[in-house]
């Protein structure tokens, strides 16, 4: 035989609830929904711009990281037109500029220079950029914006 089970319910903790059809009913507490209106949105409004920053705050690290491998490949190209190449400064500076997209040189300041004396066989390529100028947080005066970006390249010049 199955008898029914008996629960005991705090007597202050029910409610009468009015449903559809007009008739009171006697509910717990617990039982209720809770009032739960806009909560995700204020939720939202506190999260979205921490997650938007560390989203923008990744990419434009990557984009730096980027512009940081092009600088040096740039001035590896332009440091093997002096060194082997045997070619002038002008020439390394174009060199480097073309690589960079920048042939004005209006973004990337780029210098190069020769072996300056007779014990000195070593050729040096300098690529530097305002990293505020490649930015995507510039306007936030971000760590990330600050300072340049530099890449050198040293190269020992053949025939020397």
């Amino acid at each position: 035989m199955n008898c029914p089970q008996r629960t005991t319910v705090d007597m202050r903790r029910l409610v009468l609830v009015s449903n559809q059809a007009g008739r009171t009913l006697v509910e717990d507490v617990d039982m209720l929904p809770k009032p739960r209106r806009g909560l995700a949105t204020v939720e939202m409004v506190l999260v979205l711009p921490i997650l938007l920053l560390l989203i923008l705050g990744g990419i434009d690290l990557g984009l730096q990281i980027s512009t940081m491998h092009e600088m040096t490949n740039a001035a590896r190209e332009a440091a093997r037109t002096l060194a082997v190449r045997q070619g002038t400064v002008a020439q390394a500076q174009g060199e480097a500029l073309n690589l960079l997209k920048d042939p004005q040189g209006k973004l990337y300041t780029v210098t190069a220079a020769e072996p300056t004396d007779a014990n000195s066989y070593d050729v040096k390529v300098h690529i530097s950029v305002p990293r505020s100028k490649i930015s995507l947080m510039a306007g936030l005066g971000s760590f990330l914006t600050s300072g340049n970006l530099n890449a050198e390249v040293v190269m020992r010049k053949e025939g020397m």
